[in-house]
């Protein structure tokens, strides 16, 4: 039976019910110049859910914001179409339907020229140019689940991700996908036990692998559980990029959680990951982040010679969804970007760290209201790190807007918003797409 409404469908997470394709948004302020798509997606359940609603297993909504030259032209959401989700709308499905966790609710990315929803449960979506549902993606190899967080080289466009098994084994799978979108080779990485991994970070030298204790089960049908594993050991793992099908090597770190790394680059004896860090996740709470051991900014830095990880915290406030300008990924930063969950004004913040230096500037929201990851984007191809914009999403129960802040002067705030035809629920993760 259904009961009341879930925590994770409350306030500016609760669904919305409506597809819309509407056109020439209003805008308070001037946006810069900017032509592209912002791109959101997050889970969006159809219809009453249960108390024990797991949030991670809501059905995928995509949302598009285009722009032109700075002049937002259009707003557009749409379902992705899984078998479920086309059942439950009373339409024929694109796609057949698998044996998987069919969810494709956590990261919309542009991946050699095509929008793919993605999660780690299922093949990743193709989305058109409508946000329609094309069909699925198997790279040209088969590839039955992917990951929810490939990431691309800047200078050679190939795609690294890691994808955890959901048949009980030990292990997780590496993917190297060419620029091309094609499969050039996957990997098998043998893990502690049956565990969630759910990001992972690379170098020009090294991809970067964790094997953290929260493990993964399936439940009832759509759900999989989380939990935390009291006496499970935590390592961090390099793989060098010329020998992939190599064991990884391993340093010992102590027992946390990390969702996503902000950057790791290489230095003369090692490597340096900046993560997002929870002291422990699922312990109490299983259906979503919810147990009381906030995330925080922290450093793992790897001595090729020392068995352990040293890991210090950099930033104490409570804080995830970190960005970084995509064309320093697996080279060294100055800047990353977060988003403070709860801020001292009752809602949250934007939070710009220069890791050089130490500081960090910030912008904070009004209470009640809620921020999405702030993706940069570059002011030019040629513009310097950090010489860009912030886009995020600004949320109450009631509506949303498209904030855009300089990420040279965040502290500001927005330069401009884009009132939005309806509210964007809470999500997880979207690309901006240069025209």
């Amino acid at each position: 039976m259904l009961g009341s409404v879930s925590k994770w469908t409350r306030g500016t997470k609760a669904p919305v019910t409506t597809e819309l394709d509407v056109a020439d948004l209003a805008v308070d302020g001037v946006l810069p110049a900017l032509s592209g798509r912002l791109v959101r997606l997050g889970p969006n359940p159809i219809g009453p859910v249960d108390d024990d609603h797991n949030w991670f297993t809501g059905s995928g909504m995509a949302h598009a914001i285009d722009l032109e030259a700075g002049r937002p032209t259009r707003y557009q959401n749409r379902w992705v179409r899984t078998p479920d989700v086309a059942e439950r709308l009373g339409e024929s499905s694109p796609v057949e339907s698998r044996e998987h966790f069919d969810l494709a609710n956590t990261t919309a990315m542009s991946v050699a020229g095509e929008l793919l929803a993605m999660t780690e449960s299922c093949q990743p979506f193709a989305l058109g140019s409508e946000l329609e549902t094309i069909g699925r993606v198997d790279f040209g190899a088969g590839v039955e689940h992917f990951t929810a967080h490939p990431h691309a080289d800047p200078t050679t466009g190939e795609i690294f991700g890691v994808g955890y098994e959901l048949n009980g084994e030990p292990n997780c799978v590496l993917y190297r996908i060419g620029a091309d979108g094609q499969l050039v080779s996957s990997h098998t990485i043998d893990l502690l036990s049956s565990r969630t991994v759910h990001d992972m970070a690379f170098t020009e030298q090294w991809i970067v692998v964790w094997d953290l204790p929260v493990g993964v089960r399936s439940a009832a049908a759509g759900q999989l559980v989380n939990h935390w594993e009291h006496d499970g050991g935590a390592r961090v793992g390099l793989i060098d990029r010329q020998a992939l099908d190599a064991p990884p090597r391993w340093f010992e770190i102590d027992p946390c959680w990390v969702f996503h790394p902000v950057n790791a680059y290489d230095t003369p004896t090692g490597v340096v990951v900046d993560v997002c860090r929870f002291d422990k996740i699922f312990a109490h709470d299983t259906t979503g982040p919810g147990d009381p051991y906030p995330p925080q900014l922290w450093r793992w830095e790897i001595d090729l010679d020392d068995p352990r990880v040293t890991d210090t915290m950099v930033d104490e406030r409570i804080q995830e969804f970190p960005r970084i300008d995509p064309r320093r990924w697996s080279t060294r930063h100055r800047f990353g970007y977060t988003i403070e969950l709860f801020s001292s004004t009752g809602g949250a913040s934007v939070l710009a760290h220069d890791l050089d230096d130490g500081t960090t500037s910030s912008w904070s929201t009004e209470p009640g209201h809620s921020l999405s990851e702030a993706i940069f984007a570059a002011d030019s191809d040629s513009a310097a790190e950090n010489e860009g914009w912030l886009l995020a999403i600004d949320s109450t129960p009631e509506w949303s807007d498209l904030i855009v802040l300089d990420a040279t002067d965040v502290a500001t705030g927005p330069v401009g918003r884009v009132r939005l035809p309806q509210r964007i629920p809470d999500g997880f993760h979207g690309d901006w797409i240069p025209a």
